[in-house]
């Protein structure tokens, strides 16, 4: 078997892709006089980033961390169900065709016991009922 057989065999799991960042890569470490060994010191001690982080801006993961802080918030402080006494989740209603539940009512409070599902329908906005909890801005 080749040389050329093994490698492609070898790294056969990558995609094309893949390959053609590599050659990028080596180019640029090549051009400078870096070895991959440098490389590799250069990966440990790169800060490691959340994958929120790597994905998103910092703008976009401090949205993100808000929402869920809020989330969080719902959670512990929020509406609870009446019936069963867990927490009622906010939807909008009446924002678009697939949601119309009557004149008036901008939201839903839904129990997320799928075994229990109490409803409340509420004239305020979800926003304005996070706001008399406590929670938002």
């Amino acid at each position: 078997m080749s040389s050329i057989d093994i490698m492609q065999r070898e790294l056969a799991v990558f995609s094309y892709g893949q390959k053609q960042d590599l050659l990028t890569l080596l180019t640029v470490l090549d051009q400078h006089g870096w070895s991959t060994d440098d490389f590799k010191v250069f990966m440990a001690e790169l800060k490691p980033m959340s994958a929120t982080q790597g994905k998103f801006g910092d703008k976009d993961f401090e949205k993100i961390k808000q929402y869920s802080d809020r989330m969080q918030q719902w959670v512990d402080d929020g509406k609870k169900c009446p019936v069963c006494s867990s927490v009622m989740w906010i939807h909008e209603v009446n924002t678009g065709p697939g949601n119309q539940v009557g004149e008036g009512l901008r939201s839903q409070l839904l129990c997320s016991n799928k075994d229990c599902l109490y409803a409340e329908y509420k004239e305020k906005d979800p926003d304005e009922i996070l706001k008399e909890y406590g929670i938002g801005d």
